[in-house]
């Protein structure tokens, strides 16, 4: 029994270690972010492709971004502070405890940090926290590695209540799954019949962001909707796992469309109601989603 013990202690020593290493990232990442930011200072720049762009200018991080792509990682730059490390603290807690609900926190969270940093290097404007970055989408790929070799999620189809809400969570994955590439799809192919490049593109050299939204995000949506129809381990894995991202990364969006129209006076209305609503549905499915997860039968 001690030797078990001891092996199961082993065993999950090193998941533990990538969330404090990623609660300190996030902290340095985004302390760093918003205490070098000045407000930028607005310039048109001329792109290879003829066009203007607006750049961020200033001093900080985000200078040599577009200005919407610099305010929106000021945005995800303070919801990391209030949202991602408390809920990673949160998760850390639960974890602790054998708790599934706390696993999948810890999962959405690993993904969120993934996905949205690798998009960071590969999209935003080399910076001064490219590495930081690096390290961020790094440790949240192994994150996501080793909480799921735990195998702490092999009996979980018996810890799903008879009323969890598969139908209706399907429906959400299916609908984000059509909603993500669809501004996308838009712009390319509008930008085919025209032959000009898509108004996202601004000064950058590819669509970094709708390359993993149509290639990775709109498959996972689908692929997850369809086996959690069909009642499979894996269908809730994916599924609970991208609503809790979604959550973090729709309140990150409207936070930057909140900070758009506070500094630039811009109508940002809509697009505040319209991100915060996507934030209050993913709030209302993750709660849902945990809540019908009992802790039977952990170990």
């Amino acid at each position: 029994m001690i030797e078990e013990k001891k092996n199961l202690k082993n065993k999950y020593q090193v998941v533990p270690l990538l969330i404090s290493l990623s609660i300190l990232l996030v902290i340095t990442s985004s302390i760093v972010g918003i205490s070098l930011d000045d407000g930028g200072k607005l310039y048109l720049y001329t792109t290879i492709r003829g066009s203007e762009v607006e750049i961020y200018g200033g001093a900080g991080i985000y200078r040599y971004d577009d200005y919407t792509k610099a305010v929106t990682m000021r945005g995800f730059d303070w919801a990391n502070l209030f949202v991602c490390v408390p809920l990673f603290v949160t998760g850390w807690f639960l974890h602790r405890k054998n708790s599934l609900k706390g696993i999948f926190l810890l999962l959405g969270n690993f993904l969120y940090l993934a996905y949205s940093y690798l998009i960071g290097v590969m999209g935003n404007a080399y910076n001064g926290l490219y590495l930081v970055w690096t390290l961020m989408y790094s440790v949240g790929i192994f994150g996501l590695i080793f909480l799921l070799r735990e195998g702490r999620l092999g009996d979980l189809i018996t810890n799903i209540k008879k009323d969890f809400p598969v139908r209706s969570l399907a429906v959400y994955m299916f609908s984000m799954g059509i909603l993500l590439p669809t501004l996308y799809l838009m712009e390319i192919i509008n930008g085919w019949s025209l032959s000009v490049a898509p108004v996202s593109l601004s000064h950058y050299t590819t669509l970094e962001l709708a390359g993993l939204e149509i290639g990775l995000m709109v498959p996972l949506h689908f692929i997850g909707g369809i086996l959690l129809l069909l009642r499979n381990r894996t269908g809730y894995i994916i599924s609970i796992t991208l609503v809790c991202t979604t959550l973090i990364m729709f309140i990150s969006l409207t936070s930057a469309q909140v900070i758009m129209y506070l500094e630039y006076s811009q109508d940002f209305i809509i697009e505040i109601v319209r991100m915060g609503f996507f934030a209050l549905v993913g709030l209302v499915f993750t709660v849902l989603s945990l809540r019908k997860i009992s802790e039977k039968c952990l170990y």
